[in-house]
């Protein structure tokens, strides 16, 4: 069985568009080709993408992946992910289910450095004209992770077989009643739609020039939901497990029918004290590569030692308000 999930090339000329364990290991190979090839810039802007999703996943699991070149024409994807497995019998599949292959192109016909915009392999900012190669792979590694329709069934070998990432959509609908993430289109069950809440999210089916994504907290919810994935504790996706993330699950205390953006990080769908329990021990981690964001005041931490118990007076004081 094959799968395929590609960011589509849109140009704008409006404008362009302590760490915590990390226990998935997505482990890349790099394969020169099509005349380009893995020096080091390119290779350290996988690594971070890598490094992204590995400290936001805390399943203790391993996921080869091969990074190579193809040429798709100056019109073709900017990135594609291709999923490969053989049919097993019974095998619940999962993106390390052993036998399952994981590979990601680039397009070499659209790394032209003389072209007037260029898919650039970059840690620092992107020029206006370029598309980002760093959140190219964020995005294509969010399709081998689980953003993909009818490839990680739970049985192969039964009819009537239940795919987990579609299960959680009716129509176009992700999570109809709790998350209500609208995705792209019918026959694009795969991307979020480019609107709303999901506005310029890491997976939309298109990136703009000069534009950077990072992974989003719909993003982590969606994964968790449909794979019931051990997320860091990061509900606001700010990259830093912190007392933002606190407060937030302590207004959520007690709730059922929950999800991860409201404090369940253990996947039961409620906001209990397991949840309390986790944050409280990734507490003051960072996640790799947090986004910066502007405007927004600090505010001071609590000490790792006492997180619990104030997590604890605050999840009371809600009660009694």
């Amino acid at each position: 069985m094959k799968a395929f999930a590609q960011a589509v090339v849109v140009t704008s000329v409006m404008g362009l568009a302590a760490g915590a364990a990390q226990a998935i290991d997505i482990v890349p190979t790099f394969v020169d080709g099509a005349g380009q090839t893995w020096d080091a810039t390119k290779r350290a802007v996988i690594n971070q993408a890598i490094a992204d999703w590995d400290a936001r996943i805390l399943n203790n699991q391993t996921i080869p992946v091969t990074f190579d070149f193809t040429n798709a024409g100056t019109g073709g994807y900017l990135g594609l992910w291709e999923g490969n497995y053989s049919e097993f019998a019974g095998t619940n599949i999962y993106p390390w289910t052993s036998g399952v292959d994981h590979v990601v192109h680039f397009n070499a016909d659209l790394m032209d450095t003389s072209q007037p915009n260029y898919l650039l392999f970059t840690l620092g900012s992107v020029p206006f004209a370029n598309w980002d190669a760093l959140s190219i792979t964020r995005h294509e590694l969010g399709h081998m992770l689980g953003f993909t329709d009818q490839f990680y069934v739970n049985d192969f070998a039964n009819a009537g077989q239940t795919d987990k990432w579609s299960s959680h959509i009716v129509g176009t609908v992700f999570d109809s009643g709790g998350l209500n993430v609208q995705m792209a289109a019918p026959d694009n069950l795969s991307h979020t739609l480019d609107s709303g809440s999901t506005a310029n999210d890491l997976m939309n089916p298109a990136l703009l020039n000069g534009q950077r994504r990072t992974i989003g907290a719909l993003d982590q919810a969606m994964l968790e939901e449909a794979y019931q994935y051990q997320m860091a504790p990061d509900p606001n996706a700010d990259g830093v497990v912190n007392f933002t993330d606190l407060l937030l699950l302590a207004q959520h205390y007690g709730l059922t029918n929950a999800n991860f953006t409201e404090g369940d990080f253990n996947g039961d769908g409620a906001v209990g004290f397991s949840d309390l329990l986790m944050l409280a021990q990734n507490y003051g981690q960072t996640l790799a590569a947090a986004p910066v964001l502007a405007g927004i005041a600090s505010i001071p931490e609590p000490a790792t030692s006492g997180v619990l118990a104030l997590a604890c007076a605050a999840v009371t004081c809600r009660r009694r308000r």
